[in-house]
């Protein structure tokens, strides 16, 4: 099957030998430009931990910055280039909304009337922590979702025992075991997961409840648990912790809906093998190298990474990389799961080849490939999420 390629182009870097005569001149437009750069560096120490140096979709001259007032202006740190990616140059502008334009969005709650590129430019640099569950409820579109069913319709729906209930018993107790919210018996994770995964189950009478929807679900749960936003005094949370399993419930079920992740869990996954079809071509094209070892080891591309789709990606990544893997799937689909597969194949490629025996590969896909990526870019985090444009 021919993969149809994503769009988008690559980042683009260009780099410059600093010269190491001490008696040169200074550049005066250098200084000015690192002036300039120390400005926007003050600014951005205003920002959430949660945004990392921003790559461009837009590239923006230095003399053109005072014309984007309505957004605000980053700009990007060297990046090495060590994965076969292009990286940023220094003169690269980004525009991401600033937190004061995310709640005037969030406040007008009108996704259709929302430039799509701005928003996921801005999500693929990082939002602002506190305003989290709020932007996924927007992009999610909650609201407009609940008025679709009856009132109380959650409410009803996990408290009606359900076919799946034994199944789903078994797999909450294997989801995310180490993580300190499941693992503290005060947060009742556990049973907060049993009753979004049977609710879903009784919504859903043709798909009912499949292994990877725990680990979706689960996630969800870790990144918007209360305790995560006590400190914030925005008027959203004064009554968030009552209504935060609902809240998680509707999002999953734009997932799985909205954003046709169902169909992933059909019987005999005919969606599955089309799309990981569609990934080994894109391989074949874009990694040669990776597409002959897997083919030498005469792997099989669908248990490779099946898993990988069935979970969102989110089984064993870090939290960092689930969070803004969450606020772009949230609005791009599984086109983003395409391209974050591939750019972490191009990042993680001398390992991947390294890796002569089957099993070696198989457990370094899986299970290594997404955390070493993350620990090689964690600080320029938008790195492993592609552009719109991009050809990944």
């Amino acid at each position: 099957m021919n993969f149809i390629p994503f769009l988008s182009n690559c980042f683009s870097r260009k780099t410059a030998e600093q010269p190491h005569d001490n008696n040169m001149q200074v550049d005066k437009d250098l200084i000015q430009q690192k002036i300039a750069r120390r400005s926007y560096g003050a600014e951005e120490e205003t920002r959430s931990e949660e945004v990392s140096s921003p790559s461009s979709q837009w590239k923006v001259s230095h003399k053109y910055h005072s014309l984007l007032s309505g957004r605000r202006v980053v700009s990007t740190d060297d990046s090495v280039n060590e994965d076969g990616m292009d990286a940023p140059t220094d003169e690269t502008r980004v525009k991401v909304y600033t937190k004061s334009q995310w709640l005037k969005i969030l406040k007008n709650n009108d996704l259709d009337n929302t430039s799509v590129t701005e928003l996921v430019q801005s999500l693929r640099h990082g939002i602002p922590e506190e305003l989290r569950p709020q932007i996924w409820e927007f992009l999610a579109q909650t609201e407009t979702l609940k008025k679709k069913y009856p009132s109380k319709y959650y409410e009803k729906l996990k408290n009606t025992p359900s076919s799946h209930d034994n199944i789903i018993n078994k797999d909450i107790g294997r989801t995310f075991p180490k993580d300190p919210f499941f693992r503290d018996a005060n947060y009742n994770a556990e049973g907060l997961l049993f009753n979004i995964l049977r609710a879903y189950s009784n919504h859903d009478s043709e798909i009912g409840y499949t292994q990877g929807m725990n680990y979706v679900v689960g996630r969800l749960l870790v990144i918007l648990n209360p305790e995560n936003f006590y400190s914030s005094d925005l008027e959203y949370f004064e009554n968030y912790e009552e209504q935060f399993e609902e809240k998680v419930f509707w999002i999953f079920l734009h997932i799985a809906e909205t954003k046709n992740c169902r169909q992933l869990y059909r019987n005999n996954f005919p969606k599955m093998h089309e799309m990981i079809t569609a990934l080994n071509g894109r391989i074949k094209h874009k990694i040669p190298e990776a597409h002959h070892a897997l083919e030498n080891n005469e792997m099989d591309a669908f248990n490779c990474f099946h898993s990988m789709f069935i979970c969102l990606l989110l089984d064993s990544s870090p939290t960092p990389f689930a969070k803004r893997l969450l606020d772009l799937f949230l609005i791009e689909d599984e086109k983003i799961i395409f391209k974050v597969i591939i750019r972490a194949m191009l990042i993680c490629k001398k390992e991947l080849l390294i890796a002569c025996e089957t099993e070696e590969i198989y457990q370094f896909i899986k299970h290594d490939m997404i955390q070493k990526a993350y620990d090689k870019h964690k600080r320029n985090l938008y790195l492993l999420f592609p552009s719109s444009e991009s050809s990944d």
